[in-house]
Protein backbone atom coordinates (compact mmCIF):
# COMPACT_ATOMS: atom_id res chain seq x y z
CA UNK A 1 0.00 0.00 0.00
CA UNK A 2 0.96 3.34 -1.24
CA UNK A 3 -0.28 6.61 1.03
CA UNK A 4 0.20 10.07 -0.67
CA UNK A 5 0.92 12.27 2.63
CA UNK A 6 0.02 16.26 1.36
CA UNK A 7 1.02 19.20 3.17
CA UNK A 8 -2.42 20.34 4.21
CA UNK A 9 -3.06 16.89 6.53
CA UNK A 10 -4.75 14.79 3.86
CA UNK A 11 -3.56 11.48 3.41
CA UNK A 12 -4.71 9.60 -0.04
CA UNK A 13 -4.71 6.29 -1.18
CA UNK A 14 -6.85 4.16 -3.57
CA UNK A 15 -8.10 1.85 -1.31
CA UNK A 16 -8.34 3.77 1.55
CA UNK A 17 -11.66 4.69 2.72
CA UNK A 18 -11.79 7.05 5.86
CA UNK A 19 -9.08 7.87 8.65
CA UNK A 20 -10.48 7.87 12.23
CA UNK A 21 -9.86 11.86 12.93
CA UNK A 22 -11.80 13.86 15.94
CA UNK A 23 -8.81 16.47 16.07
CA UNK A 24 -9.63 20.07 15.06
CA UNK A 25 -6.08 20.58 13.92
CA UNK A 26 -1.71 19.57 13.86
CA UNK A 27 -0.80 18.60 17.19
CA UNK A 28 2.86 19.07 16.41
CA UNK A 29 5.00 21.37 15.18
CA UNK A 30 2.87 24.04 12.81
CA UNK A 31 4.85 24.11 9.84
CA UNK A 32 5.55 21.79 7.29
CA UNK A 33 7.30 18.61 8.55
CA UNK A 34 4.99 19.09 11.37
CA UNK A 35 2.38 18.56 9.50
CA UNK A 36 3.82 15.46 7.62
CA UNK A 37 4.56 13.81 10.74
CA UNK A 38 1.28 14.06 11.83
CA UNK A 39 -0.32 13.09 8.84
CA UNK A 40 2.30 9.72 9.79
CA UNK A 41 1.12 9.69 13.39
CA UNK A 42 -2.53 9.70 12.37
CA UNK A 43 -1.82 6.34 9.82
CA UNK A 44 -0.38 4.62 12.74
CA UNK A 45 -2.82 5.83 15.44
CA UNK A 46 -5.67 4.18 12.79
CA UNK A 47 -3.62 0.62 12.30
CA UNK A 48 -5.91 -1.70 13.14
CA UNK A 49 -8.67 0.00 10.93
CA UNK A 50 -6.53 0.84 8.00
CA UNK A 51 -4.29 -2.43 8.37
CA UNK A 52 -1.24 -0.90 7.67
CA UNK A 53 2.28 -2.83 7.35
CA UNK A 54 4.90 -1.22 8.65
CA UNK A 55 7.65 -3.23 6.83
CA UNK A 56 5.66 -3.12 3.46
CA UNK A 57 3.51 0.32 3.18
CA UNK A 58 5.10 3.24 1.80
CA UNK A 59 4.47 6.96 1.72
CA UNK A 60 4.83 9.60 -1.12
CA UNK A 61 5.25 13.15 -0.50
CA UNK A 62 4.00 14.49 -4.14
CA UNK A 63 5.41 18.04 -3.00
CA UNK A 64 8.69 17.29 -2.25
CA UNK A 65 9.49 14.13 -4.56
CA UNK A 66 10.11 11.81 -1.57
CA UNK A 67 9.17 7.99 -2.00
CA UNK A 68 10.02 6.18 1.20
CA UNK A 69 9.09 3.27 3.28
CA UNK A 70 6.92 3.69 6.04
CA UNK A 71 9.58 1.33 8.31
CA UNK A 72 12.68 3.39 6.77
CA UNK A 73 10.56 6.96 7.42
CA UNK A 74 10.11 5.89 10.93
CA UNK A 75 14.30 4.64 11.32
CA UNK A 76 15.23 7.47 10.34
CA UNK A 77 13.24 9.51 13.28
CA UNK A 78 11.04 11.29 10.44
CA UNK A 79 10.95 14.79 9.28
CA UNK A 80 13.39 17.27 11.93
CA UNK A 81 10.35 19.91 12.70
CA UNK A 82 12.75 22.18 14.27
CA UNK A 83 14.44 22.52 10.24
CA UNK A 84 11.35 24.21 8.71
CA UNK A 85 13.88 25.20 5.65
CA UNK A 86 16.28 22.26 5.55
CA UNK A 87 13.78 19.66 7.07
CA UNK A 88 14.39 17.49 3.72
CA UNK A 89 17.73 17.77 3.07
CA UNK A 90 18.56 16.64 6.76
CA UNK A 91 15.75 13.77 6.31
CA UNK A 92 18.07 12.96 3.82
CA UNK A 93 21.18 12.18 5.50
CA UNK A 94 19.52 10.72 8.55
CA UNK A 95 18.03 8.14 6.13
CA UNK A 96 21.37 7.85 3.69
CA UNK A 97 24.12 8.29 6.00
CA UNK A 98 26.52 7.53 3.82
CA UNK A 99 25.90 9.62 1.22
CA UNK A 100 28.37 12.72 0.51
CA UNK A 101 27.50 15.59 3.07
CA UNK A 102 29.06 18.42 2.12
CA UNK A 103 27.25 19.55 -1.04
CA UNK A 104 24.44 20.04 1.47
CA UNK A 105 26.64 21.76 3.78
CA UNK A 106 27.70 24.42 1.26
CA UNK A 107 24.34 25.34 0.73
CA UNK A 108 23.20 25.66 4.07
CA UNK A 109 23.23 29.03 6.67
CA UNK A 110 25.65 28.29 9.17
CA UNK A 111 23.39 29.10 12.10
CA UNK A 112 21.15 26.80 11.16
CA UNK A 113 20.71 23.28 13.37
CA UNK A 114 21.46 21.05 10.61
CA UNK A 115 24.55 22.86 9.74
CA UNK A 116 25.82 22.22 13.16
CA UNK A 117 25.07 18.23 12.83
CA UNK A 118 26.25 18.33 9.90
CA UNK A 119 29.93 19.50 10.96
CA UNK A 120 29.64 16.76 13.76
CA UNK A 121 28.85 13.70 11.05
CA UNK A 122 31.49 14.50 8.82
CA UNK A 123 33.99 13.48 11.18
CA UNK A 124 32.65 10.35 12.69
CA UNK A 125 34.35 9.47 15.95
CA UNK A 126 33.86 7.62 19.33
CA UNK A 127 33.07 9.50 22.44
CA UNK A 128 34.95 9.20 25.42
CA UNK A 129 33.97 7.76 28.96
CA UNK A 130 34.17 10.38 31.45
CA UNK A 131 31.81 9.13 34.21
CA UNK A 132 30.65 11.90 36.13
CA UNK A 133 27.50 12.25 38.25
CA UNK A 134 24.46 14.96 37.75
CA UNK A 135 24.34 16.98 40.49
CA UNK A 136 21.57 19.52 40.44
CA UNK A 137 22.22 23.04 42.13
CA UNK A 138 24.28 23.52 44.72
CA UNK A 139 23.70 22.28 48.14
CA UNK A 140 22.95 25.46 50.85
CA UNK A 141 25.02 25.35 54.03
CA UNK A 142 22.37 26.93 55.92
CA UNK A 143 20.24 24.49 58.36
CA UNK A 144 16.77 25.43 58.48
CA UNK A 145 13.83 24.71 60.59
CA UNK A 146 10.17 23.28 60.14
CA UNK A 147 7.90 26.33 61.44
CA UNK A 148 4.79 23.62 61.60
CA UNK A 149 3.82 20.63 62.55
CA UNK A 150 3.34 18.57 59.15
CA UNK A 151 3.10 14.71 58.59
CA UNK A 152 4.40 13.02 55.66
CA UNK A 153 2.40 10.88 54.01
CA UNK A 154 4.10 7.89 51.68
CA UNK A 155 3.26 4.54 50.48
CA UNK A 156 6.82 2.51 50.80
CA UNK A 157 6.90 -1.11 48.56
CA UNK A 158 10.87 -1.36 48.22
CA UNK A 159 13.33 -1.68 50.77
CA UNK A 160 16.00 0.34 48.52
CA UNK A 161 13.66 2.79 48.19
CA UNK A 162 12.53 3.10 51.48
CA UNK A 163 15.93 3.14 53.37
CA UNK A 164 17.13 6.09 50.39
CA UNK A 165 13.39 7.90 51.34
CA UNK A 166 14.20 7.45 55.31
CA UNK A 167 17.54 7.98 56.00
CA UNK A 168 16.99 11.57 53.36
CA UNK A 169 14.26 12.36 56.26
CA UNK A 170 16.62 12.20 58.65
CA UNK A 171 19.57 13.95 56.86
CA UNK A 172 17.43 16.57 56.18
CA UNK A 173 15.27 17.00 59.24
CA UNK A 174 16.53 15.54 62.09
CA UNK A 175 16.74 19.34 63.69
CA UNK A 176 12.87 19.36 63.28
CA UNK A 177 11.67 15.83 64.63
CA UNK A 178 9.31 17.31 67.27
CA UNK A 179 6.98 18.65 64.63
CA UNK A 180 7.09 15.90 62.09
CA UNK A 181 5.16 12.33 61.72
CA UNK A 182 4.72 9.38 59.55
CA UNK A 183 2.06 7.57 57.81
CA UNK A 184 3.30 4.88 56.01
CA UNK A 185 1.41 2.52 54.15
CA UNK A 186 2.52 -1.06 52.91
CA UNK A 187 2.79 -2.23 49.71
CA UNK A 188 3.87 -5.70 48.81
CA UNK A 189 6.54 -5.25 52.45
CA UNK A 190 6.27 -6.33 55.87
CA UNK A 191 5.14 -3.57 58.85
CA UNK A 192 8.63 -5.45 60.18
CA UNK A 193 10.30 -4.33 57.57
CA UNK A 194 9.23 -0.68 57.92
CA UNK A 195 10.29 -0.72 61.50
CA UNK A 196 13.63 -2.12 60.73
CA UNK A 197 14.31 0.83 57.58
CA UNK A 198 12.77 3.33 60.16
CA UNK A 199 15.69 1.98 63.19
CA UNK A 200 18.18 1.89 60.55
CA UNK A 201 17.56 5.89 59.72
CA UNK A 202 17.39 6.89 63.01
CA UNK A 203 13.90 7.54 62.90
CA UNK A 204 12.11 6.74 66.27
CA UNK A 205 9.39 4.46 65.64
CA UNK A 206 6.54 6.87 67.77
CA UNK A 207 7.15 9.31 65.05
CA UNK A 208 5.46 7.11 62.32
CA UNK A 209 2.37 5.13 62.04
CA UNK A 210 2.56 1.97 60.01
CA UNK A 211 -0.25 0.71 58.42
CA UNK A 212 -0.37 -2.98 56.73
CA UNK A 213 -1.39 -3.99 52.90
CA UNK A 214 -4.46 -5.81 54.42
CA UNK A 215 -5.80 -2.39 55.90
CA UNK A 216 -6.13 -1.22 52.61
CA UNK A 217 -8.77 -3.83 51.02
CA UNK A 218 -10.62 -3.78 54.50
CA UNK A 219 -11.67 -0.29 53.52
CA UNK A 220 -12.21 -0.49 50.21
CA UNK A 221 -14.74 -3.56 50.85
CA UNK A 222 -16.36 -1.68 53.53
CA UNK A 223 -17.03 1.07 51.08
CA UNK A 224 -15.10 3.91 52.73
CA UNK A 225 -12.77 4.56 49.68
CA UNK A 226 -15.89 5.42 47.49
CA UNK A 227 -18.40 3.64 45.09
CA UNK A 228 -15.13 2.50 42.51
CA UNK A 229 -13.03 0.65 45.39
CA UNK A 230 -16.14 -1.24 46.79
CA UNK A 231 -15.97 -3.49 43.25
CA UNK A 232 -12.48 -5.67 43.81
CA UNK A 233 -11.96 -5.63 39.97
CA UNK A 234 -10.99 -2.02 40.82
CA UNK A 235 -8.65 -2.74 43.64
CA UNK A 236 -5.06 -2.51 42.10
CA UNK A 237 -3.11 -0.10 40.48
CA UNK A 238 -1.64 3.27 41.16
CA UNK A 239 -4.98 5.06 41.98
CA UNK A 240 -5.91 2.94 44.74
CA UNK A 241 -3.07 2.90 46.32
CA UNK A 242 -3.31 6.72 46.88
CA UNK A 243 -6.96 6.27 47.58
CA UNK A 244 -5.57 4.17 50.52
CA UNK A 245 -3.19 6.78 51.08
CA UNK A 246 -5.41 9.66 51.45
CA UNK A 247 -7.88 7.49 53.43
CA UNK A 248 -5.26 7.10 55.91
CA UNK A 249 -3.89 10.01 56.30
CA UNK A 250 -7.50 11.22 57.26
CA UNK A 251 -7.63 8.85 59.77
CA UNK A 252 -4.71 8.61 61.46
CA UNK A 253 -2.45 12.03 60.77
CA UNK A 254 -2.61 14.11 63.69
CA UNK A 255 -1.75 16.99 61.82
CA UNK A 256 -3.82 19.25 59.65
CA UNK A 257 -0.86 20.21 57.56
CA UNK A 258 0.04 17.15 55.36
CA UNK A 259 3.04 15.94 52.42
CA UNK A 260 1.64 13.44 50.17
CA UNK A 261 5.31 12.05 48.43
CA UNK A 262 6.18 9.44 46.42
CA UNK A 263 9.06 7.10 48.34
CA UNK A 264 11.60 7.64 45.04
CA UNK A 265 11.82 11.59 46.14
CA UNK A 266 15.18 13.23 48.23
CA UNK A 267 15.14 15.72 50.31
CA UNK A 268 18.00 18.84 50.79
CA UNK A 269 17.85 21.55 53.22
CA UNK A 270 16.57 23.78 50.58
CA UNK A 271 13.70 21.56 50.35
CA UNK A 272 13.17 22.67 54.12
CA UNK A 273 13.16 26.39 53.19
CA UNK A 274 10.88 25.95 49.92
CA UNK A 275 8.23 24.06 52.57
CA UNK A 276 8.12 26.47 54.90
CA UNK A 277 7.70 29.22 52.53
CA UNK A 278 5.15 27.12 50.57
CA UNK A 279 2.99 26.82 53.46
CA UNK A 280 3.06 30.64 54.24
CA UNK A 281 1.95 31.30 50.91
CA UNK A 282 -0.67 29.03 50.91
CA UNK A 283 -2.24 30.42 54.17
CA UNK A 284 -1.74 34.31 53.10
CA UNK A 285 -3.88 32.99 49.89
CA UNK A 286 -6.36 31.09 51.39
CA UNK A 287 -5.19 27.87 49.43
CA UNK A 288 -5.31 24.24 50.96
CA UNK A 289 -3.89 22.26 48.09
CA UNK A 290 -0.26 23.13 46.64
CA UNK A 291 1.26 21.15 43.51
CA UNK A 292 4.97 20.85 44.06
CA UNK A 293 7.53 19.82 40.99
CA UNK A 294 9.88 17.12 40.48
CA UNK A 295 13.44 17.42 39.50
CA UNK A 296 15.94 14.81 37.92
CA UNK A 297 14.70 11.74 36.86
CA UNK A 298 11.53 12.15 34.91
CA UNK A 299 8.15 11.09 36.62
CA UNK A 300 7.54 9.31 33.45
CA UNK A 301 7.60 5.80 32.23
CA UNK A 302 10.65 4.89 31.11
CA UNK A 303 9.55 4.40 27.73
CA UNK A 304 8.81 8.22 27.10
CA UNK A 305 12.38 9.52 28.03
CA UNK A 306 14.66 7.23 25.59
CA UNK A 307 14.62 9.25 21.75
CA UNK A 308 15.33 12.34 23.34
CA UNK A 309 18.36 10.48 25.21
CA UNK A 310 19.16 8.34 22.83
CA UNK A 311 19.65 11.64 20.15
CA UNK A 312 22.47 13.29 22.93
CA UNK A 313 23.63 9.75 23.35
CA UNK A 314 24.16 9.61 19.20
CA UNK A 315 25.76 12.45 18.51
CA UNK A 316 27.75 12.69 21.44
CA UNK A 317 29.62 9.13 19.67
CA UNK A 318 30.18 11.46 16.41
CA UNK A 319 32.05 13.68 18.72
CA UNK A 320 35.36 12.33 19.70
CA UNK A 321 37.20 14.12 16.41
CA UNK A 322 35.70 17.30 16.48
CA UNK A 323 37.63 19.62 18.38
CA UNK A 324 35.40 21.93 20.78
CA UNK A 325 32.24 20.71 19.49
CA UNK A 326 28.85 21.65 20.61
CA UNK A 327 25.18 22.44 19.57
CA UNK A 328 24.04 25.95 20.15
CA UNK A 329 20.86 25.68 21.60
CA UNK A 330 20.91 29.61 23.07
CA UNK A 331 17.11 31.01 22.46
CA UNK A 332 15.76 27.44 22.60
CA UNK A 333 13.45 26.79 25.37
CA UNK A 334 13.89 23.91 27.74
CA UNK A 335 10.37 23.68 28.44
CA UNK A 336 9.61 19.51 28.16
CA UNK A 337 13.18 18.91 26.73
CA UNK A 338 13.19 15.22 28.20
CA UNK A 339 9.88 14.11 27.37
CA UNK A 340 9.38 12.47 24.19
CA UNK A 341 5.38 12.59 24.01
CA UNK A 342 5.56 16.14 25.61
CA UNK A 343 1.98 17.55 24.40
CA UNK A 344 3.46 21.29 24.04
CA UNK A 345 6.23 20.57 21.89
CA UNK A 346 7.66 18.32 19.12
CA UNK A 347 10.85 20.23 17.83
CA UNK A 348 12.90 18.96 20.13
CA UNK A 349 13.12 15.25 19.30
CA UNK A 350 16.38 15.33 16.60
CA UNK A 351 17.99 18.42 18.56
CA UNK A 352 21.14 16.90 20.37
CA UNK A 353 19.93 19.07 23.39
CA UNK A 354 21.90 16.75 26.04
CA UNK A 355 25.32 16.77 24.08
CA UNK A 356 27.18 18.07 26.83
CA UNK A 357 25.84 15.37 29.34
CA UNK A 358 26.09 12.52 27.30
CA UNK A 359 29.92 13.22 25.91
CA UNK A 360 30.66 12.65 29.79
CA UNK A 361 29.10 9.82 30.33
CA UNK A 362 29.61 5.90 29.03
CA UNK A 363 26.47 4.95 27.01
CA UNK A 364 27.10 1.54 28.98
CA UNK A 365 25.85 3.55 31.74
CA UNK A 366 22.73 3.86 31.04
CA UNK A 367 20.01 1.94 31.60
CA UNK A 368 16.98 2.35 28.96
CA UNK A 369 14.18 0.89 30.97
CA UNK A 370 15.77 2.31 34.14
CA UNK A 371 13.55 5.58 33.82
CA UNK A 372 16.99 7.48 34.86
CA UNK A 373 17.04 10.88 32.83
CA UNK A 374 20.53 11.05 32.28
CA UNK A 375 21.24 13.87 29.74
CA UNK A 376 18.15 15.55 30.55
CA UNK A 377 17.09 15.83 33.93
CA UNK A 378 14.05 18.02 34.71
CA UNK A 379 15.16 21.52 34.35
CA UNK A 380 13.80 23.95 36.79
CA UNK A 381 11.61 26.04 34.78
CA UNK A 382 9.00 24.92 37.31
CA UNK A 383 9.86 28.53 39.08
CA UNK A 384 8.38 30.35 35.85
CA UNK A 385 5.09 27.88 36.03
CA UNK A 386 1.76 30.18 36.74
CA UNK A 387 -1.03 27.36 36.45
CA UNK A 388 -1.11 24.07 38.72
CA UNK A 389 0.93 21.22 37.04
CA UNK A 390 0.44 17.65 36.56
CA UNK A 391 0.19 16.07 40.32
CA UNK A 392 2.92 13.71 41.10
CA UNK A 393 4.52 12.73 44.17
CA UNK A 394 4.57 16.43 45.93
CA UNK A 395 1.56 17.87 47.17
CA UNK A 396 1.03 19.65 50.24
CA UNK A 397 -2.68 19.98 51.85
CA UNK A 398 -3.37 22.22 54.89
CA UNK A 399 -6.48 21.14 55.61
CA UNK A 400 -7.79 17.18 55.52
CA UNK A 401 -11.17 18.40 53.77
CA UNK A 402 -9.30 17.55 50.07
CA UNK A 403 -9.03 13.90 51.51
CA UNK A 404 -12.55 13.56 51.89
CA UNK A 405 -14.61 15.70 49.20
CA UNK A 406 -12.59 14.73 46.19
CA UNK A 407 -12.12 10.98 45.19
CA UNK A 408 -8.17 9.78 43.87
CA UNK A 409 -10.06 7.79 41.20
CA UNK A 410 -9.03 6.92 37.38
CA UNK A 411 -11.05 4.89 34.98
CA UNK A 412 -10.92 0.92 34.77
CA UNK A 413 -11.96 0.57 31.19
CA UNK A 414 -11.69 -2.12 28.31
CA UNK A 415 -9.22 -3.60 30.41
CA UNK A 416 -6.87 -0.88 30.97
CA UNK A 417 -6.53 0.59 34.48
CA UNK A 418 -5.68 4.37 33.61
CA UNK A 419 -3.24 6.07 35.66
CA UNK A 420 -2.98 9.61 36.57
CA UNK A 421 -5.35 9.83 39.60
CA UNK A 422 -3.25 12.26 41.44
CA UNK A 423 -3.73 14.58 38.32
CA UNK A 424 -7.43 13.86 37.80
CA UNK A 425 -7.86 14.37 41.82
CA UNK A 426 -6.40 18.03 41.49
CA UNK A 427 -7.80 18.74 37.90
CA UNK A 428 -11.69 18.06 40.21
CA UNK A 429 -10.24 20.07 42.89
CA UNK A 430 -9.60 23.09 40.01
CA UNK A 431 -12.52 22.76 38.28
CA UNK A 432 -15.04 23.26 41.50
CA UNK A 433 -13.35 25.35 43.38
CA UNK A 434 -9.69 26.80 41.80
CA UNK A 435 -9.07 29.40 44.31
CA UNK A 436 -8.07 26.12 46.49
CA UNK A 437 -5.32 24.71 44.37
CA UNK A 438 -2.32 26.83 43.32
CA UNK A 439 1.65 25.56 42.19
CA UNK A 440 4.03 26.07 45.06
CA UNK A 441 7.85 26.53 44.84
CA UNK A 442 8.38 23.06 46.64
CA UNK A 443 10.92 21.19 44.13
CA UNK A 444 12.17 17.74 45.13
CA UNK A 445 14.71 15.61 43.10
CA UNK A 446 13.50 12.13 42.62
CA UNK A 447 16.23 9.47 42.29
CA UNK A 448 15.26 6.09 40.74
CA UNK A 449 17.10 2.79 41.34
CA UNK A 450 17.33 2.18 37.56
CA UNK A 451 17.30 -1.77 37.92
CA UNK A 452 14.50 -2.52 35.84
CA UNK A 453 15.21 -4.37 32.32
CA UNK A 454 11.44 -4.19 31.19
CA UNK A 455 9.30 -1.45 30.11
CA UNK A 456 6.39 -3.04 32.09
CA UNK A 457 3.20 -4.80 30.95
CA UNK A 458 1.59 -3.16 27.88
CA UNK A 459 -1.40 -1.77 29.89
CA UNK A 460 0.78 0.03 32.38
CA UNK A 461 1.84 2.23 29.27
CA UNK A 462 -1.63 2.71 27.64
CA UNK A 463 -2.75 3.26 31.06
CA UNK A 464 -0.88 5.93 31.52
CA UNK A 465 -1.83 7.22 28.27
CA UNK A 466 -5.49 6.95 28.69
CA UNK A 467 -4.94 8.96 32.17
CA UNK A 468 -2.79 11.66 30.82
CA UNK A 469 -6.12 12.57 27.91
CA UNK A 470 -8.53 11.86 30.40
CA UNK A 471 -6.80 14.33 32.75
CA UNK A 472 -6.63 16.65 29.92
CA UNK A 473 -9.79 16.13 28.91
CA UNK A 474 -11.21 17.14 32.24
CA UNK A 475 -8.30 20.66 32.14
CA UNK A 476 -9.99 21.80 28.57
CA UNK A 477 -13.71 20.40 29.79
CA UNK A 478 -13.88 18.52 26.43
CA UNK A 479 -15.00 14.86 28.56
CA UNK A 480 -15.82 12.97 26.08
CA UNK A 481 -14.75 9.09 25.31
CA UNK A 482 -14.39 8.96 22.08
CA UNK A 483 -12.27 12.01 22.27
CA UNK A 484 -10.20 11.36 25.20
CA UNK A 485 -9.41 7.20 23.36
CA UNK A 486 -8.85 9.07 19.74
CA UNK A 487 -6.11 11.49 21.42
CA UNK A 488 -4.53 8.14 23.29
CA UNK A 489 -4.13 6.33 19.91
CA UNK A 490 -2.11 9.55 18.85
CA UNK A 491 -0.24 9.64 21.86
CA UNK A 492 0.32 5.55 21.55
CA UNK A 493 1.57 6.10 17.67
CA UNK A 494 3.83 8.65 18.69
CA UNK A 495 5.76 6.39 21.33
CA UNK A 496 5.70 3.70 18.42
CA UNK A 497 7.47 6.20 16.24
CA UNK A 498 9.97 7.47 18.77
CA UNK A 499 10.49 3.33 19.59
CA UNK A 500 11.49 2.49 16.49
CA UNK A 501 14.05 5.50 16.23
CA UNK A 502 15.25 4.81 19.33
CA UNK A 503 15.91 1.10 18.73
CA UNK A 504 17.25 2.13 14.93
CA UNK A 505 20.16 4.71 16.81
CA UNK A 506 20.74 2.02 19.74
CA UNK A 507 21.78 -0.52 17.48
CA UNK A 508 24.11 1.98 15.33
CA UNK A 509 25.85 2.33 19.01
CA UNK A 510 25.93 -1.70 19.31
CA UNK A 511 24.18 -0.93 22.36
CA UNK A 512 23.09 -3.62 24.94
CA UNK A 513 21.35 -6.63 22.96
CA UNK A 514 19.21 -7.40 25.91
CA UNK A 515 17.73 -4.32 26.28
CA UNK A 516 17.69 -3.56 22.59
CA UNK A 517 15.32 -6.65 21.83
CA UNK A 518 13.18 -4.84 25.07
CA UNK A 519 12.76 -2.20 22.89
CA UNK A 520 11.86 -4.07 19.53
CA UNK A 521 9.23 -6.63 22.05
CA UNK A 522 7.33 -3.54 23.64
CA UNK A 523 7.20 -1.73 19.80
CA UNK A 524 5.66 -4.89 18.68
CA UNK A 525 3.38 -5.75 20.95
CA UNK A 526 2.00 -1.85 20.85
CA UNK A 527 1.58 -2.36 17.03
CA UNK A 528 -0.05 -5.61 17.12
CA UNK A 529 -2.49 -5.48 20.29
CA UNK A 530 -6.09 -3.83 19.45
CA UNK A 531 -8.18 -2.09 22.09
CA UNK A 532 -11.00 -3.73 23.49
CA UNK A 533 -14.59 -3.89 22.00
CA UNK A 534 -15.63 -2.40 25.36
CA UNK A 535 -13.56 0.25 26.24
CA UNK A 536 -15.26 3.23 24.98
CA UNK A 537 -18.88 1.79 26.30
CA UNK A 538 -17.39 1.59 29.58
CA UNK A 539 -15.09 5.06 29.46
CA UNK A 540 -18.52 6.80 28.77
CA UNK A 541 -20.14 4.64 31.33
CA UNK A 542 -17.60 5.65 33.83
CA UNK A 543 -17.69 9.56 32.62
CA UNK A 544 -21.66 9.34 32.82
CA UNK A 545 -21.49 8.15 36.71
CA UNK A 546 -18.84 10.29 38.14
CA UNK A 547 -20.37 13.12 39.00
CA UNK A 548 -22.78 10.61 41.48
CA UNK A 549 -20.12 8.84 42.75
CA UNK A 550 -18.16 11.90 43.54
CA UNK A 551 -21.26 12.73 45.63
CA UNK A 552 -21.79 9.06 47.00
CA UNK A 553 -18.02 9.32 48.05
CA UNK A 554 -18.97 12.90 49.90
CA UNK A 555 -21.38 11.12 51.85
CA UNK A 556 -19.43 8.75 53.61
CA UNK A 557 -17.73 10.67 56.11
CA UNK A 558 -20.78 12.53 56.50
CA UNK A 559 -23.05 9.59 57.14
CA UNK A 560 -20.34 8.60 59.80
CA UNK A 561 -20.55 12.28 61.30
CA UNK A 562 -24.67 11.53 61.50
CA UNK A 563 -24.24 8.49 63.09
CA UNK A 564 -22.21 9.66 66.05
Amino acid sequence: MIYKILQDGLIQSDELESLEDLSDSNLRTNNTPGRYNFSVERLIANRFQIGLSFLHDKLSFPEIDLDVSLIEFLRAGGFDESEAEYFLEDFLIRLNPDRPLVDYRNNISMESSLYQKLTLLLEKGDHQDDNGNLVHGIEPQTQYNLDHNITFGVTIGCKKLGEQFLQSIFSTFSKSFERLSLVICCFKIEVNEIENLLLQAKIPLHKAVIIGEDWGFIKANEGSLGQWFFDESNQSGVSFGRAILHRALFEFSMNDINWILDDDVVFNSQNLLELNISIHSMQQNNQIVGIGAILDDAPLPPAYIIRTQSIDFYYASLSKKVANWEFDVRGLSTHDIHHDLSTTRTDHLEIPIGLEKAQKISLDDWSICSGKSLTRPIHREWELLDKVPTRGGNTLILDKLPLIKWPNVAPNCGGIQFRRGDTIWARLIEQEFPELICPIPLALKQSRLGESNSFGPLNYIRGDIFGSMFTRAIETKTLDSRLVIFNAKLREARLIMNLIRSEYLLGLMNYNKELLSEVNRFSNKLIDTPYSDTLESELNQFILEQPVNINKFREIELCKIEER
